[in-house]
């Protein structure tokens, strides 16, 4: 398992210093990383800095609320995000759980170790429900496989149809 460090820059920091990074982050996370020096990422976390990240992300994609500077911005998109480059992959995620505009918990922990050893990282976003029953079969799957990621994803794909499949 490989340790990195990433620093947590506000995307209105960047905005403000490199535009250009900016849109480039709006187009896409591919476009971004090829547009930062590397191996700078810049990588958003919990409380203000996700909201700061979420809300200049969102003037970037030009998605903000009419033009009124009052407005509350209209936020859309996954606060997970994978990245595999040179051999390593780093799966980050803000702390945000939300219902429409409304922040239901700032401070999730959305990228978790699963398995009995910790040796696989998993990130949701979305139905939260759903998502922490996918962890439980998952890490549960992991184990009864002895940690194979591939064979214990297939067996979870499995069950999760036949459930879906039965309703």
């Amino acid at each position: 398992m490989y340790a990195l460090i990433l620093w947590t820059i506000p995307m209105s920091l960047i905005a403000a210093i490199r535009p250009d990074v900016a849109i480039a982050m709006a187009r896409g996370a591919g476009a971004y990383l090829n547009a930062i020096p590397e191996p700078l990422y810049a990588l958003f976390g919990t409380g203000y800095l996700g909201y700061t990240a979420a809300r200049a992300w969102g003037k970037a994609k030009g998605v903000e609320s009419g033009n009124d500077p009052h407005a509350m911005p209209v936020w859309h998109g996954t606060t997970i995000l994978s990245v595999r480059r040179n051999g390593k992959v780093v799966v980050i995620g803000d702390g945000q759980v939300s219902m429409g505009q409304t922040v239901m918990k700032p401070n999730a922990k959305k990228v978790r170790r699963l398995g009995s050893e910790g040796q696989v990282i998993g990130g949701f976003a979305g139905a939260t429900a759903d998502a922490f029953t996918l962890f439980e079969r998952l890490e549960a799957k992991l184990e009864r496989h002895q940690g194979q990621l591939m064979r214990a994803a297939v067996e979870l794909a499995k069950d999760w149809r036949t459930d879906k499949t039965s309703r």
